[in-house]
This record gives C-alpha cells, sequence and structure tokens, in this order.
C-alpha cells in the first residue's frame, strides 16, 4: 500500500487560515504518513480547511511495513523562502524517497539560507539542468536528511545502516516550480 505525507504545520496553517509571507523563528515539525485511502493533501493555496481538517484527523505513525516511525522535520530559519516554499520541495523530496525501496526517513531539516541561496550553488543548479532546458535557475533550496536502510542487502544500500547528512538540492526560476536536481553525499 503506498503511503502520503503531510507536515503537521501545513494543516495547521490552513485550518486557521494564515500564511506567513517567510519563516523568522525554527520549528521543528514532525509528519507522518496517511494511509492511501485518504485523499493526498496538496500544499496550493485551493485547500479547504476542511480537507486539511480530515487529514490531521486522520494521520497516523507507522511505516509502510506496520513499524512506527516519526520523521522529524525542522525548517530552520529563513528571510529567502516561506514555509510554503519549504513544503512544496519537501512534498518533491518525499515523492522521491518513495523510491528507496525498505528505507526508513528519520528527518529532513533546511540547510539553512547561507548554504542554499549562494551565487556558487545557483549556478551548481543551472549546469546540472539537462541541454535542452532553457529555464534559468535563480534559487535554490537544500535539505539534509537521515534515513536507515533495509536490514537485509538491497544492492543500493549498505545494509541495515544509518545514512546521516544525505542532502537534497532543488531549484527554481524566481515564483517557478521546484525541480529536484541531485541528492546524496
Amino acid at each position: 500500500m503506498k503511503k502520503r505525507f503531510i507536515t503537521l504545520g501545513l494543516v495547521c496553517l490552513l485550518m486557521t487560515g494564515c500564511q506567513a509571507a517567510h519563516e523568522t523563528i525554527p520549528e521543528t515539525t514532525t509528519i507522518a504518513p496517511i494511509d492511501s485511502a485518504y485523499e493526498e493533501i496538496e500544499t496550493h493555496n485551493e485547500e479547504s480547511a476542511e480537507d486539511a481538517s480530515v487529514a490531521a484527523k486522520n494521520l497516523k505513525a507507522g511505516s509502510s511495513k506496520g513499524n512506527p516511525s516519526v520523521i522529524k522535520m525542522d525548517y530552520g530559519t529563513s528571510s529567502i523562502y516561506s514555509k510554503a516554499d519549504k513544503d512544496v520541495a519537501i512534498k518533491i523530496i518525499m515523492k522521491e524517497f518513495e523510491a528507496f525501496e525498505g528505507c526508513e526517513l528519520h528527518s529532513l531539516s533546511y540547510a539553512s539560507d547561507e548554504e542554499c541561496n549562494t551565487a556558487e550553488n545557483i549556478a551548481w543548479m543551472n549546469r546540472l539542468k539537462s541541454k535542452d532546458d532553457s529555464e534559468v535557475f535563480t534559487q535554490c533550496i537544500a535539505f539534509d536528511s537521515s534515513f536507515h536502510s533495509p536490514k537485509t542487502d538491497s544492492g543500493a544500500w549498505n545494509p541495515d545502516e544509518e545514512y546521516t547528512d544525505w542532502s537534497w538540492w532543488l531549484a527554481r526560476s524566481d515564483g517557478g516550480e521546484w525541480k529536484l536536481m541531485t541528492y546524496g553525499y
């Protein structure tokens, strides 16, 4: 059964109707899978408070194999990106992580404004894109993660090992959509 994820902070934000332009206070939240029987809550503004309320009631802790699993989320502080910007990037990361068969995600944390939006890293993101992609990236965002590999040899991972400081890099043009550019060490 496929699992979906949502941040508790986003649910609270949607339920109250508040939207902050930028984060200035560090925030740590846990996120947990939602059974696929429930509709996935999007991070777009057209979401209703009723949808968010339903999702909040249906949040459960547990991985796809029924093992307890809680993901620690650290939004850090940013004068560049709003929590909504980060949530959209996190959703892309979570979707990609679903392909890490047998792995259990433990944490995601925003790298920092100083690390993300440097001219050097934006140039790096532009070098990573395909040659037929004409979009010029002007922003990038990074998250560090930790996860545990499957207990048995999966071929891709060392068995039963904790991977820490695994980075996820995304880029976009001003106001555009995030694209996952690279991840790993």
